[in-house]
């Protein structure tokens, strides 16, 4: 019995030993470095991922990628301007960023799974513990895909990694992708109600990023894109707070608000998305009049001294 545990003793010791150099190793690689061509930027989430086609918008390049969390997109950015002159910086602003964001729920296996094989040797060591301290079980879960995605082109494994960042290639650092379904009834139907609560770490790299664009003389300009009225425009989805909470933190910064832009009626994948119809249009929209033209119009809730007295 004691020869038994001291084998498994020994086993267990050089298993954790592999995968600690194995780990050590990983994090010892050379952080992410990105060259880019265009000096204006779009970050966010699915909302500016389907929304924004740079290739209508010609003097933009769309970075955003489905459930970009704010700390993703913080440090996306700060990768982008190591290299790189930004001169202006687009970046998501809606409801479901602020108010009961759910990718900063533990167990919801969203983001910091699918992406941390992504971003893992860029992210600060406070950035780190703000994630592992905030989401336990997915930040552990998404070292597994880490390993996996390491291991992969070695082991020639499937690898599922492509739609959320990897930076092997820079059209899978984030893009403008087209949503071609309708699903507006569907998520209606599924959508859960909670009590509309702040979520603070989406609060706090929010305010990184702002922090990091007035250091690095970035122009910082928040969007929403178009929503699905009147069907986005209920209680659910928390429109009163998220705007009160914008007038009394953020009114000194452009927010171009296109929520309520009118659309085709087949322009949208859900209440919250366009589809391909409504990105073509609205791209257009944003191209023709220009993103500094539409700062001084009744777009920008920056200006608008009615709307949020």
């Amino acid at each position: 019995m004691k020869k038994f545990i001291h084998k498994i003793s020994i086993f267990s010791l050089l298993s954790l030993s592999i995968i600690g150099i194995f780990y050590l190793y990983l994090f010892n690689q050379p952080k992410t470095n990105v060259k880019i061509s265009k000096k204006n930027i779009i970050i966010g989430d699915s909302n500016t991922r389907w929304a924004m086609d740079d290739n209508i918008l010609k003097s933009y390049a769309n970075y955003s990628t489905g459930g970009e969390m704010y700390i993703f997109a913080y440090r996306k950015l700060a990768i982008l301007a190591k290299q790189n002159k930004i001169d202006t910086l687009l970046l998501s602003f809606n409801p479901h960023n602020i108010i009961n964001n759910r990718w900063w729920e533990d167990g919801d296996g969203g983001p910091i799974e699918n992406r941390m094989s992504s971003f893992y040797r860029d992210f600060s060591f406070d950035e780190h513990k703000d994630m592992f301290t905030s989401m336990p079980k997915d930040y552990f879960s998404s070292f597994l895909g880490i390993g996996k995605h390491t291991l992969a082109p070695l082991l020639k494994l499937p690898n599922s990694q492509d739609n959320w960042g990897d930076y092997s290639n820079i059209s899978k650092f984030g893009s403008y992708i087209p949503s071609k379904t309708n699903e507006t009834q569907t998520k209606l139907e599924t959508y859960q109600f909670k009590s509309p609560v702040i979520t603070k770490m989406e609060v706090k790299y929010l305010d990184k990023i702002i922090q990091f664009c007035n250091s690095n003389k970035i122009h910082l300009i928040l969007i929403q894109p178009p929503k699905n009225y009147p069907r986005a425009d209920y209680k659910n989805y928390d429109h009163k707070e998220f705007y009160e909470f914008y007038d009394k933190n953020y009114s000194h910064i452009d927010f171009l608000d296109f929520s309520k832009i009118e659309l085709p009626k087949h322009a949208y994948y859900d209440m919250n998305h366009v589809d391909i119809v409504g990105a073509e249009y609205f791209s257009n929209f944003l191209a023709q009049e220009g993103i500094k033209n539409l700062l001084k119009t009744k777009y920008n809730r920056k200006n608008n001294e009615k709307i949020r007295s």
